[in-house]
C-alpha cells in the first residue's frame, strides 16, 4: 500500500514544480451539418370568465400562408436551386437522407409561392438598376418545356456596375424571361430608361436605340473574339497583329480601373485615342490586301461597322471598353443549365433571378 502513495505524493510534486514556458496550437477545420428543426407555435384559448368569449393570439407572419416551412428553408432551397444549380429532385434525395420526405412537387410549389413573395425586391431591383447612368444588356438561350419538344427561351440580363469608375452604388443585376427572341422585350424592359447601354450587335436592340435618350456603347470584346478564333484556326499575321492593337487599348483599361470619371477620361484621351484612331485606319488599310470573302474580311468589317459605337467610353469615365459584366451575370445561367433539362413554365417565374452584389 506503501508504492501507490509514494507515487502519488512524487506526481503531485512533479507538477506543482512544472511551469507554463510557452503553448503549441493546432486548428482542425470540421463541419458539423445543417439539421432541421421543428418549430411548435403553441397558442392558447382563452375565454372569459364573465361573457364565455373565446379568443387566441393570431399566428405570426410566416412566407407561406398555411405552409410548412420556415423563412430559413425556404432561402436554403432557392440558393440550391438557383446559387449552387441544384435541381429539386436532388434536393429531395439529399432532404430524404437526413429523415426528411419532401416530393420535388412540394418544393416546385414552395418555389413558386416564394418567388411570388418576392416579386417586389425584384421590381425594386429592376428600377435600380434602370436608374444608372449606364446598363450592360445580354440575353442567353435556356430550354422552355413545350408539347412534343423543347421550344428555345430567353434570359435577358441588365446589370448596373460602377465599380470601376469608383461610385459607392453597390453593383445589381435584374433577369427578366421571355419566350422568344423578339426585340420588343429589351425595348420594354429598358422602356423608361435614360442613358447608355452596353451591349453586343443584336438587331433586337435598334428600336431601343432609336430613341433620343437611349445611347448605344458596343462592345470591343466581340470584335476581339472574332480576331482570336481566327488567329487560332489560321494564325494569320493580320489577326494577330489586330489582337495586339486591341490589347493595348485594355492596358489603358487596367490603368483606369477604381479612378474617377474624370481621371478615366483623361487617361484615355491621352493613352486610347491616339491607339483608337491607328487602329480604325490601319484595319481599314487590310480589306484592300485581303480577299472580300475571307472570315479575316468579316472580322474587319464587323469591326470597322462598330469602331463609331465604341467611341462612348473614350469621352464619358462611366462607360466600359466591353459588355463583358452583363456575359459574367449570365454564366449562372450557364452553369445551371447543365444540371436541368428546361424550365417548365412559361411564365418564367421560377427561372427568373435577380441579385443584388455587395462591394
Amino acid at each position: 500500500m506503501l508504492a501507490p502513495s509514494n507515487t502519488v505524493h512524487r506526481c503531485l510534486h512533479v507538477v506543482v514544480n512544472l511551469r507554463t514556458i510557452g503553448e503549441d496550437v493546432t486548428e482542425e477545420l470540421e463541419y458539423i451539418p445543417g439539421r432541421f428543426v421543428v418549430n411548435r407555435i403553441v397558442r392558447p384559448r382563452m375565454t372569459c370568465k364573465s361573457c364565455d368569449k373565446i379568443v387566441q393570439a393570431a399566428l405570426p407572419s410566416r412566407p407561406i400562408e398555411r405552409g410548412r416551412p420556415g423563412a430559413g428553408l425556404l432561402a436554403h432551397v432557392l440558393v440550391n436551386k438557383y446559387a449552387d444549380h441544384c435541381p429539386l429532385y436532388r434536393q429531395s434525395q439529399i432532404f430524404a437522407r437526413e429523415g426528411v420526405d419532401l416530393e420535388r412537387s412540394t418544393l416546385g410549389g414552395w418555389i413558386g409561392q416564394a418567388t411570388k413573395l418576392l416579386e417586389p425586391l425584384a421590381d425594386a431591383i429592376g428600377r435600380y438598376v434602370r436608374a444608372g447612368q449606364a446598363v450592360f444588356a445580354d440575353d442567353t438561350p435556356i430550354k422552355m418545356h413545350a408539347k412534343k419538344k423543347c421550344a428555345t427561351a430567353r434570359i435577358w440580363t441588365y446589370v448596373r456596375d460602377e465599380r470601376p469608375w469608383a461610385s459607392a452604388d453597390a453593383p445589381a443585376a435584374w433577369y427578366k424571361f421571355s419566350t422568344d427572341r423578339e426585340g420588343k422585350h429589351p425595348t420594354s424592359h429598358l422602356g423608361q430608361f435614360k442613358g447608355w447601354v452596353h451591349a453586343d450587335g443584336y438587331t433586337g436592340f435598334n428600336d431601343l436605340f432609336g430613341k433620343e435618350n437611349v445611347h448605344e456603347m458596343a462592345c470591343m470584346a466581340h470584335a476581339r473574339r472574332k480576331f482570336v478564333d481566327i488567329f487560332q484556326s489560321q494564325g494569320l499575321e493580320i489577326a494577330e497583329e489586330a489582337i495586339k492593337r486591341i490589347a493595348l487599348l485594355y492596358r489603358v483599361e487596367k490603368a483606369a480601373r477604381g479612378k474617377p470619371p474624370k481621371e478615366r477620361v483623361a487617361l484615355r484621351q491621352r493613352d486610347a485615342a491616339p491607339v483608337f484612331d491607328d487602329l480604325e485606319v490601319w484595319l481599314d488599310a487590310q480589306l484592300n490586301r485581303i480577299s472580300g470573302k475571307s472570315e479575316l474580311a468579316k472580322a474587319i468589317r464587323y469591326a470597322l461597322g462598330r469602331m463609331k459605337k465604341m467611341r462612348g467610353y473614350l469621352e464619358n469615365g462611366f462607360l466600359e471598353i466591353d459588355n463583358n459584366c452583363a456575359e459574367r451575370s449570365i454564366r449562372c445561367v450557364a452553369l445551371g443549365r447543365k444540371n436541368y433539362l428546361f424550365v417548365g413554365s412559361k411564365g418564367g417565374r421560377r427561372s427568373r433571378r435577380h441579385r443584388l452584389f455587395p462591394h
